[in-house]
């Protein structure tokens, strides 16, 4: 009797065990059917059609996740192809996380660690501020009021770490630290976000003369000696709030922030970055508008002040469903650089597609007209 019990109490154990893990995986493929380049000012246009793209995966969409979770425990590894190169061939990154729940309101999180503020459902990648690196994180949550603080840095790096400045004097510097607050209540959710990295520096050894034959002309090259040079990496404090909230079928969020540039090389840069979104969805009818306003940002490249905008329509007919999509990089900017799509995607069985006839305006700062037919196929399980 106590070898049936025991046996008992193991294969429920087993199937604890079994059921608590999950595996999924995704098979992307994207291409286009057509390609048509027409430039706006001089040389020839170009043409291309029926082409497959070499796969690449991403943080949110592996090809290959596993995960395991329990009331105390929890832990995922995913497997995601970066490939650099057009055969298809490419390097294959792994993320890890594991989280452990001391007590019900308290989750330490380990690895792969992130927060946002709002983020728009069109793309899902436009947002104001976000980090999501390697670190630690700490959060605790009661009654809609979640805290959480966090150390984050770069996979295969520190937080803590010490460098000698641009004077050759041992200094420190933190990655990032981050605090991040939500409340959520009938009123909609407030979220508050602060990021601080300190400023840091490395210096590259100096090299000398070195030289080298080549081997088709049988000369030899010489590569100049280089003096050792200073790089400064600026640190930089976030400040950011956020709110969302749904009115029926309307959603709507806005957010705000700050971009202050700390030393060495950023010290004095201020910037300013808000959001704002507007999502109606109902029955077969969705549309969702964003647009994000950056003055002076000091992550900015070009332009001063640049409002970006993003556009969905989209209706779901019985076959399928059918959008319109616009995207503007800057509305304010002297080129009209845009991306137009009108396309319909659906599913066959378990296979999701997407195809829509593209227009994208001065692409990559190209002075070209660039009209294109994009295909998408998935299959996740």
């Amino acid at each position: 009797m106590k070898k049936i019990v025991g046996i008992l109490a193991a294969a429920a154990v087993l199937a604890t065990s079994v059921f608590a893990a999950d595996v999924s995986a995704k098979v992307k493929l994207t291409g286009s059917l057509l390609d048509v380049g027409i430039p706006t000012t001089s040389g020839s246009a170009t043409f291309s059609a029926f082409g497959l793209n070499p796969h690449r995966s991403h943080d949110w969409e592996p090809d290959l996740a596993l995960s395991y979770s329990e009331d105390k425990v929890g832990a995922e590894i995913a497997f995601k192809t970066l490939n650099e190169w057009d055969s298809g061939e490419g390097e294959t990154s792994t993320n890890w996380k594991i989280w452990i729940k001391p007590i019900d309101v308290l989750k330490i999180n380990f690895g792969r660690i992130g927060d946002s503020l709002n983020t728009e459902s069109i793309d899902y990648s436009n947002r104001i501020y976000n980090y999501d690196e390697w670190g630690y994180r700490m959060e605790f949550a009661s009654n809609g009021f979640t805290l959480a603080a966090a150390l984050h840095f770069a996979q295969g790096k520190n937080f803590l770490s010490q460098y000698k400045n641009a004077n050759g004097a041992d200094s420190i510097s933190i990655h990032s630290l981050a605090v991040y607050g939500q409340y959520a209540a009938d009123f909609g959710t407030i979220k508050a976000l602060l990021d601080v990295k300190t400023a840091s520096g490395e210096w590259a050894e100096a090299t000398e003369d070195t030289y080298e034959l080549d081997p088709k002309t049988g000369e030899i090259k010489k590569t100049a000696a280089k003096a050792a040079a200073y790089t400064a990496t600026p640190g930089n404090l976030f400040a950011g709030v956020g709110y969302n909230n749904a009115f029926g079928a309307f959603n709507l969020f806005v957010d705000a922030g700050m971009n202050i540039g700390l030393p060495e090389a950023g010290e004095g840069k201020i910037g300013l970055v808000a959001d704002v979104d507007g999502k109606f969805a109902q029955d077969a009818l969705y549309f969702e508008a964003y647009a994000k306003l950056t003055y002076a940002d000091f992550k900015a490249t070009v332009d001063p002040i640049a409002v970006m905008t993003i556009a969905k329509f989209a209706y779901q007919l019985d076959p399928c469903k059918v959008y319109v999509y616009f995207k503007d990089e800057n509305l304010l900017a002297n080129k009209f650089t845009s991306t137009i799509k009108l396309g319909a995607e659906g599913s066959f069985g378990a296979c999701g597609w997407n195809i829509c006839g593209q227009i994208d305006t001065f692409p990559k700062a190209a002075d070209k007209i660039a009209i294109s037919v994009p295909v998408e196929f998935t299959v996740a399980w």
